[in-house]
């Protein structure tokens, strides 16, 4: 009889650990790859619209279905359009996006792309930062 509930609880347990893995969802960040005409790609869309600073981070999501974003921050840039006209920034979001994908590496591995507008302000010791994004599938671009 003891024998026939420390099985059972055996394979409840074994059942509870596998369920756990197979659901979880797990995430990897990691800089980009970048061909030999990516820094002149990055460099372009710096000085056009004169952004501060350009960030790009790949992440790779995989759980039940995997994913891989590249996010591209881009910080304080001049002359954009205006928050509320939304749909020149998605548009200027659209053409940043097709600018970096053929300066990946690994542009097929890229499932979306999701570009941020940021506007970084520091005061002191603080950071504050604010962005609207847009995100773009890779068959869009």
């Amino acid at each position: 009889m003891n024998l026939l509930k420390l099985t059972r609880i055996k394979y409840l347990l074994t059942f509870a650990l596998l369920t756990s893995i197979f659901s979880c969802t797990y995430t990897k960040s990691f800089p980009p790859k970048l061909n030999d005409k990516g820094d002149a790609a990055i460099s372009e869309i710096k000085s056009a619209n004169s952004f501060e600073d350009i960030d790009l981070q790949e992440k790779t999501v995989s759980g039940s279905q995997k994913a891989t974003i590249l996010t591209v921050r881009l910080f304080n840039g001049k002359n954009l359009p205006v928050e509320t006209d939304t749909v020149a920034l998605k548009k200027l979001g659209k053409q940043i996006a097709e600018q970096i994908k053929p300066a990946l590496a690994d542009a097929k591995e890229v499932d979306s792309y999701v570009v941020l507008f940021c506007t970084r302000v520091i005061d002191g010791s603080t950071t504050h930062t604010k962005f609207t994004g847009y995100e773009y599938t890779s068959s869009e671009l």
